[in-house]
């Protein structure tokens, strides 16, 4: 679904890889010359080259903004990682009784994947799903954020999951910076 918010073409059950090249226009068009050939050597996919692909990156950017999305969740892992957390998506994807219009994008390079979907319309089935990812993201040495949620998930499901050692200290500054708790209550502590 993200690839057809992007105006890419695919059918139904295909993804759109997007790689960006940056550096000197030199390494530009070596690195660009380089993953062509090999992407073109597989008669199954299709490749494209987008000179000014500014528009589609602040696109998929923007993505999560969009009103269409009341549930956005990152996990963040290592690039080995992410099979799993893909094949989950593509449960979720397939997944018609929960009605959650799931898009995705994933960065291989960094380890980062971002989830936009709609809230099932039994809240408790997100939270569930939510706190298994995040066990699975935490035991790999990973994460879940939660950026954007619907009240009854907030409540019930803590935004930033456990912080390790940093907690303590962002906790010393919180009630030193908001000693009443008046910015952001709930989202980050107390």
């Amino acid at each position: 679904q993200m690839a057809k918010d992007l105006t890419i073409e695919t059918n139904r059950d295909e993804c759109a890889l997007l790689v960006r090249f940056v550096g000197s226009t030199r390494a530009v068009i070596t690195e660009t010359a380089q993953a062509l050939k090999l992407l073109r050597e597989d008669t199954n996919h299709r490749s494209v080259i987008e000179n000014e692909d500014g528009r589609l990156w602040h696109k998929l950017s923007a993505a999560p903004s969009q009103p269409s999305a009341d549930l956005v969740w990152r996990v963040a892992a290592r690039p080995s990682d992410l099979p799993w957390f893909l094949g989950e998506v593509a449960a979720l994807e397939r997944d018609e009784a929960s009605h959650t219009q799931v898009r995705w994008h994933a960065g291989l390079g960094d380890g980062r994947l971002r989830i936009i979907a709609l809230t099932p319309v039994y809240h408790r089935e997100a939270v569930r799903a939510l706190e298994g990812w995040r066990q699975k993201a935490e035991n790999l040495g990973g994460s879940l954020i939660i950026e954007k949620a619907p009240s009854e998930i907030k409540n019930e499901f803590d935004s930033w999951g456990t912080l390790g050692s940093a907690a303590e200290l962002m906790r010393r500054v919180k009630q030193q910076l908001d000693p009443e708790n008046a910015f952001s209550a709930g989202r980050f502590f107390g």
